[in-house]
């Protein structure tokens, strides 16, 4: 009996310090996003422009590009989703985005999904499957963060395509919503090409970069920019060319918190409050700006003035 006792005794104390323990490691994935320019950009992938949602079409035309396959609109828009706290103004205006180009842009939830303890780097194993206690060690990596299992949320903008993915349990793309176009990852070049469901060929070839003070492992390509449109019979390119700034740009998040102690239980009956705690936390990039655009029979030279306006030169090739 006395035995009895003393496992049932033992086996509450370890039930008791596993759960101590799990709600000590558990955290909500931290995520970090992209740049603020291409946020913009990726804004129309994450909240599609739908008048039966409130979010009308508001758009400044520019100019057009017309080639012998490719019709190309140069605007300027304006999300109507609203300006979110802490949001960042792109280099053409709070809520406004510059359409020339496109963009597949990422927020980075828990590790890159491409890092070496990433998402698609590692077997991820369903709740079906876990053994205990065979499986002590994943489940270790996973509660740490040094096993990445959260899937990345992937947005993109190009062409009169948008919309957003993440990577599935195949490793592969899954479109949302879903659309009849073919995103393809090179996990060599770490790029991005999208065949559409006319047969042409978008190529994502220039990588901006975000370094963040939460981990190493949480810095690393935040946005792909579209640098080549290819038509399906290869008769037609447009050709996309870009800047990055010289200097690092730094945006810096602060968050404040304060705990709130029951003095009760020490007879004093009031409650106690703690001090104030501040962290901060902070991302760095070099800002990417497109330069010019070069097409079948002329091209467009972008120069953004010190003013905050932008002067286009456009010329043709005879």
């Amino acid at each position: 009996m006395i035995k009895r006792i003393l496992i049932t005794l033992l086996t509450c104390k370890i039930s008791l310090l596993s759960t101590a323990q799990l709600q000590q490691d558990i955290q909500i994935p931290k995520l970090i996003p992209p740049s603020a320019d291409a946020a913009a950009l990726g804004k129309y992938g994450q909240i599609p422009v739908d008048k039966s949602a409130g979010i009308p079409q508001i758009s400044i035309p520019l100019y057009e590009i017309k080639t012998p396959r490719f019709n190309l609109p140069l605007s300027l828009s304006y999300h109507a989703s609203g300006i979110k706290v802490e949001e960042i103004s792109s280099w053409v205006g709070a809520g406004w985005t510059l359409n020339a180009g496109g963009i597949i842009t990422r927020s980075i939830v828990g590790l890159a999904d491409d890092d070496g303890l990433g998402y698609l780097n590692n077997t991820i194993k369903k709740a079906s499957e876990i053994q205990w206690p065979a499986d002590i060690t994943y489940i270790s990596e996973v509660l740490q963060h040094q096993m990445d299992t959260d899937p990345d949320n992937f947005f993109y903008n190009f062409n009169n395509h948008s919309g957003s993915f993440v990577f599935g349990d195949d490793k592969k793309p899954v479109l949302i919503p879903y659309q009849p176009i073919k995103i393809n990852f090179n996990t060599s070049s770490k790029n991005f090409n999208v065949t559409d469901e006319q047969g042409n060929i978008y190529y994502f070839n220039t990588q901006e970069f975000v370094s963040s003070s939460i981990s190493t492992h949480m810095s690393g390509i935040s946005s792909w920019y579209l640098t080549q449109m290819v038509s399906a019979d290869h008769s037609d390119t447009v050709s996309f060319v870009y800047t990055t700034d010289a200097a690092v740009q730094t945006e810096y998040s602060y968050n404040f918190s304060q705990n709130i102690s029951d003095e009760q239980s020490r007879g004093g009956g009031v409650y106690a409050l703690g001090p104030l705690q501040k962290n901060a936390t902070w991302r760095q990039f070099n800002p990417i700006r497109i330069s010019s655009i070069l097409f079948k029979g002329g091209g467009l030279i972008l120069l953004p003035k010190e003013e905050g306006w932008m002067k286009a030169i456009c010329y043709s090739i005879l």
